[in-house]
């Protein structure tokens, strides 16, 4: 045994190895094939099935294999070499670190390309840089002379060989590269824009079969944005609201970014990420050389006596150089002559940049308002030695630092900013800093103050060029990268040590310790995530959604939370699964984005991840999975990781009225009920009723979790209600309307009164009254045998076989929600004649409608109609006809009680009231 316990034991090391790496697939990493003894691949295989994927389960249930990546089993291989290259190196070797550096480089039309030349010669003093690129050629002097040029292909075959890697990423094109790299290859992340949407977007448009964009928007914020995606609000705005940032921010080893203003966008999207972890560290800036204005200006062509204003940059919308031209042309420098204003940067084929070019012609200013076009670097420098104001404003921050305006500063120009994204932390002494959302007459005010006052221009030159100076030397800003780099390379040495610890001491001698200690030592890493889960139960709806009392509310409450999650949550439905004879949680992303109706994505139901801090909500009613969950342990591992654990209870009928219920019905449910008051935190309950149930039937002695009483909502429109009417179905609703009208909602159940409803109406009509009883509701419990079906059968052949079918007497089978709100508009009276329920939320409905209630005098329909419904007692056919020929005159005369007045929610409403429950820490026992 110790001789097979060693390989396995020095596999799981690999094994923790990886999971550092992979935080996203660190229930999965069983794929270790290629370092496995061969006495132990045969087990390993038999726990993972390459390349799989967890699926939905199916009603007849079976095994569902872990998710498995191909990426994972030459990650291994590459851990080996790894270590293997991390040896300690030879006598009078380069002890500097072996540093990748990811990022586009000159000439590449991008200013991140400029800005990672311009940090590489400060970094090369504390690592031994090579540059990665995705590009054709690098032309840069120091670069191409200090540091070897590698393309992606080649750092693939090679990333183990390197210490550290560090992936500039941005919003462009320029960087597409860097997600795939980024997820086999682990860095630290410089984010230059927190928004990486456009790039997403960008990437979805050229390969749309990957479904990359509505991928990541789920990935980074769940549903709702893939609600709005699907629903017709389009790609532009959905990229413009969401920054679909988060496998990028958590698959990162460190994040580095240049201001404030990214953290406080994180916080703002993924409260639970902890973004005060990242280091905020400048723009690097080289100190801008002494150079001659004039010299400048005659290398440019423009007048030696100009007052020069300059905006740098793309003209996109984001940078607001329609505003700028608006402000100048209202200003008095539209009128000097020796007044300029130059757009030095690219201009886009649509949009802002040939909108300007139009309004510039207009106004027959000559070459005294320009757009240069796009311009190299060395005639970027000229532009700045040449200018004596630069301008850069911004709206819509996407989390980026402006270089342009450092490069402003750096140069000693008086800069105008507004006070939008990063530029809002600029020094007050350094720029002129407008409002955010200025106003034209504000900037042209600035404008005019900065051309007549030059004493005001020099002050601002000289503070923002030594602020420039102190703060942004690119020696210091290496210094502060350096530092960053090596405390995310030891907390990742201090995670690996742990797990390795973990590991030893841990006996995984058999397939079940195996998936047993890959599951522990997923919970002892660091959860990197941006929100907490709300996680929700559907087990049986993801197996078949039968769209039944229980699966409409499950459903109802889902939608509502998705639409308005608790704050700092993320609703997450997910359901029960085994596997290998072990219980878990699976996302159910395939039965959600089905419910929420949008396009197919290729998202696995990955086993779930749960923390502390996690809620998990059970509202579905799956007790015979829920029941072996809690005898395997599934709910006592969840508690001792910290998941708050709350049940929703519909009834216990099955327990209190077994003659209702299949045989056996209550032997089940009394499992059910003996778990649900061991594991959770609480139970909420749908009515007071049922809680006083609960703690009926609970043993003397026996300490219950504390309860929580949460009513219905309502309205069936907010429960993802099924549409369409029956070709017939004006002409029965015409028919219907000619007479009183009494419906029944619900399945054909023993319970529900069905016969002694029927009965009731036989003595009416054999007394000439003219009314109508409306029945609807599918026949209940259909795969059982008859033998085990009760009353159901009796109900069944009396429903097909009465003479008085299709003339007075209704049957309506699996219609739409749409059809039964019609039904509702012409009915009469609802007749609850139901001798157990939970709730009775068709009460709510047909008081909604206004429709009249006849109902049956039981505690919950007391509770949830007050004084608003007409009771009767008794179960015979007398004691129901009895209450209806009372009620009917009241009615004609409109005296009977009046539903309308009867109190209820929304689902909303439900939802709001939930959420509550669900944060507030529950007190007492079986309070």
């Amino acid at each position: 045994m110790n001789r097979l316990k060693r390989p396995i034991i020095a596999l799981l090391r690999a094994l923790a190895s990886w999971i550092i790496q992979h935080r996203h697939l660190r229930h999965l990493a069983f794929r270790a094939l290629a370092l496995a003894p061969r006495g132990v691949q045969a087990r390993l295989r038999r726990l993972a099935t390459p390349g799989s994927h967890i699926a939905p389960p199916s009603p007849g249930g079976g095994r569902t294999p872990y998710l498995l990546s191909p990426l994972a089993e030459r990650r291994f291989i590459d851990l080996k070499a790894r270590q293997r290259a991390a040896a300690a190196p030879s006598p009078g070797a380069d002890a500097r670190p072996r540093l990748a550096f990811v990022s586009p480089l000159p000439p590449e039309r991008t200013g991140i390309a400029d800005y990672s030349a311009e940090l590489l010669e400060a970094l090369a003093s504390h690592y031994r840089v090579e540059v990665v690129v995705d590009q054709q050629r690098v032309v840069h002097p120091w670069i191409e002379a200090h540091c070897p040029l590698r393309d992606v292909a080649w750092f693939r075959q090679h990333a183990s060989e390197f210490d550290r890697v560090l992936y500039q990423f941005g919003n462009s094109l320029f960087h597409a590269h860097m997600f795939a790299l980024l997820e086999e290859i682990p860095g630290v992340v410089v984010l230059h824009d927190f928004y990486l949407s456009h790039l997403v977007a960008n990437l979805d448009a050229a390969h749309p079969e990957t479904g990359f964009l509505p991928t990541c928007l789920y990935l980074s914020h769940g549903y709702q944005p893939l609600k709005e995606y699907a629903g017709g609000r389009g790609v532009h705005e959905v990229i413009w609201n969401y920054p679909c940032n988060l496998p990028v921010l958590t698959g990162a080893l460190g994040v580095i970014v240049h201001s404030r203003h990214s953290p406080a966008l994180a916080r703002q999207f993924y409260p639970a990420l902890d973004a005060d972890a990242w280091s905020i560290i400048p723009l690097p800036r080289t100190p801008a050389p002494d150079a001659s204005r004039g010299d400048a200006r005659q290398r440019l062509g423009l007048p030696e006596q100009a007052h020069l204003v300059c905006s740098f940059g793309h003209l996109t919308s984001t940078k607001l150089g329609d505003r700028l031209l608006d402000a100048w042309l209202a200003s008095a420098l539209a009128d000097a002559e020796d007044c300029w204003l130059i757009f030095v940067g690219d201009t886009p084929v649509t949009g802002l940049g040939p909108v300007l070019e139009a309004r510039i012609r207009a106004q027959n200013l000559g070459a005294r308002i320009r757009i240069t076009g796009w311009v190299d670097s060395a005639h970027y420098q000229l532009y700045l030695q040449a200018a004596d104001v630069g301008v850069q404003l911004r709206t819509r921050s996407r989390g980026e630092t402006s270089a342009a305006a450092l490069d402003c500063m750096n140069h000693g120009l008086a800069t105008i900013v507004n006070a939008n994204g990063s530029m809002a932390d600029l020094a007050d002494d350094a720029v002129v800093k407008l409002a955010d959302d200025f106003s034209d007459r504000e900037l042209a005010e600035a404008l005019e103050r900065l051309w007549r006052d030059k004493a005001l221009r020099d002050r601002l030159a000289q503070r923002a060029q030594a602020l420039v100076h102190s703060q942004h030397h690119p020696e210091a800003c290496a210094r502060r990268y350096r530092d960053f780099i090596e405390q995310c390379q030891a907390q990742r040495a201090s995670y690996q040590d742990k797990l390795d610890r973990a590991l030893t001491a841990n006996d995984a001698s058999d397939d079940r310790a195996l998936a047993t200690l890959a599951t522990e030592l997923a919970g002892q890493l660091p959860a990197r995530r941006g929100h907490r889960q709300l996680l929700v139960d559907l087990s049986a709806m993801a197996r078949s959604d039968l769209r039944t009392g229980i699966e409409r509310v499950a459903r109802a409450q889902l939608l509502a939370l998705m639409d308005r999650p608790p704050p700092g949550y993320r609703v997450e439905p997910v359901y029960l699964t085994e596997l290998e004879g072990r219980w878990h949680y699976c996302h159910a992303r395939r039965y959600t984005t089905q419910l929420l109706g949008v396009q197919p994505l290729t998202l696995a139901d990955e086993l779930v991840d749960a923390r502390g801090g996690d809620i998990l909500y059970i509202p579905d009613f799956f007790a015979a999975g829920v029941v072996a969950a809690h005898r395997e342990g599934l709910y006592r591992r969840l508690r001792d990781r910290g998941v708050a654990i709350n049940v929703l209870v519909h009834d216990l009928l099955p327990i209190s009225s077994p003659e209702f219920f299949p045989p056996g019905a209550d032997a089940i449910h009394g499992q059910w009920l003996a778990a649900i008051r061991d594991f959770p935190q609480r139970l909420i309950c749908i009515s007071h009723a049922v809680a006083d149930e609960v703690r009926a039937l609970s043993p003397a002695g026996q300490p219950l979790p504390p309860i929580a009483v949460l009513h219905h909502g309502a309205d069936i429109a907010a429960s993802a209600p099924s549409g369409g009417m029956p070709r017939q179905a004006k002409k029965l609703l015409d028919k219907l309307a000619t007479a009183p009208t009494f419906l029944m909602v619900g399945t054909i159940e023993p319970r529900k009164g069905h016969l002694q409803t029927l009965a009731a109406f036989d003595l009416l009509w054999r007394k000439g009254v003219d009314a109508n009883l409306l029945i609807v509701g599918s026949e209940g419990w259909k795969p059982l045998d008859d033998s085990q079906r009760r009353t159901i059968p009796e109900i069944v052949g009396r429903l097909t076989s009465h003479p008085r079918r299709e003339r007075s007497l209704f049957w309506l089978s699996g219609i739409s929600d749409q059809f039964l709100e019609a039904l509702y508009g012409v009915s009469s009276c609802l007749i609850a004649a139901s001798e157990g329920e939970g709730f009775g939320l068709p009460l709510i409905e047909a008081a909604q409608h206004r429709v009249p209630l006849i109902v049956r005098d039981i505690p919950v329909f007391r509770e949830v109609a007050g004084d608003h419904a007409w009771y009767f007692t008794g179960l015979d056919a007398e004691s129901l006809a009895s209450a209806i020929e009372a009620w009917l005159p009241l009615w004609r005369q409109g005296k009977a009680p009046d539903s309308a007045a009867l109190p209820w929610q929304t689902w909303a409403d439900n939802a709001a009231q939930l959420s509550h429950i669900l944060l507030t820490a529950p007190a007492g026992n079986g309070a």
